[in-house]
């Protein structure tokens, strides 16, 4: 009687990891929700059709600073790019609003860090953007400033 049981509750055991094994594997990791300033909620899996570029940029990176007139006619010329930066200050949501409006940066920019959830890595310097294609598939990396040429690029 005790083996029968014995063998019951072990065959239950194996079952039950069983089909969690078989869903995992049918569980496709999701991409992340980024929170704009202005509320937005971004999911990855909604841009499917659109490049998105995350640039990572400071308010005391002069490069960064450089760049972003670059960074605003780029995201406002190409309908197919979604534009997201991301402040590496890690100021709090009124800060940032103030610091986008001083900078004259136009496109969206992020509350939340997407760099772990993406599986970035370190950010080693900045800016720093990366470019992920239609698929989700992170393409590029770009070091350095941007321009409207080497962004064009990186998208053919």
């Amino acid at each position: 009687m005790k083996k029968a049981i014995f063998l019951i509750v072990m065959s239950m055991a194996l079952v039950a990891c069983g089909s969690n094994t078989s869903n995992k594997s049918k569980i496709k990791k999701s991409l992340p929700i980024l929170t704009t300033i202005t509320g937005e909620h971004i999911d990855f899996n909604h841009l499917k059709r659109k490049w998105v570029l995350i640039n990572y940029w400071a308010n005391w990176c002069e490069p960064c600073k450089k760049e972003i007139p670059e960074l605003n006619s780029f995201a406002k010329n190409h309908k197919n790019v979604y534009m997201v930066g991301v402040n590496y200050d890690g100021v709090d949501n009124h800060h940032l609003i103030e610091l986008i409006a001083k900078n004259e940066i136009h496109y969206f920019n992020s509350l939340t860090d997407p760099v772990q959830s993406l599986g970035l890595g370190d950010i080693p310097g900045l800016p720093v953007t990366f470019v992920f294609n239609q698929k989700g598939k992170l393409r590029k990396t770009l070091f350095g400033p941007q321009t409207d040429k080497s962004l064009e690029k990186a998208l053919s």
